[in-house]
């Protein structure tokens, strides 16, 4: 979990691996909000996992995983977990998590 946008390099090299990333723009959510998706991903998401704030985006989440992305305007947990289950390690490039 990042506090501050990382680059796309970081980025796409994760989503290579299989990660799922959630990336949210705090302009357009609140701080409970913000705090809400944090609790979210460590205790629901499995598997490999990246989230970080991201400024201009279209939509306040949108989750990405290796040729997939999912905009959503709220949170919604179930669409997010059913996302994250059914993406992660769908990369191209494999490695094992240790």
């Amino acid at each position: 979990v990042y506090d501050t946008p990382q680059s796309e390099g970081e980025l796409i090299h994760s989503l290579e691996h299989g990660a799922v990333g959630l990336n949210y723009d705090s302009e357009k959510l609140s701080q409970t909000q913000v705090d809400q998706l944090k609790t979210l991903f460590n205790d629901k998401f499995k598997g490999k996992k990246m989230m970080m704030p991201r400024k201009n985006m279209s939509s306040p989440i949108i989750m990405v995983s290796w040729g997939q992305s999912l905009k959503l305007g709220n949170i919604d947990e179930t669409k997010m977990i059913e996302f994250t289950t059914n993406n992660n390690d769908r990369g191209p490039e494999k490695v094992s998590m240790f």
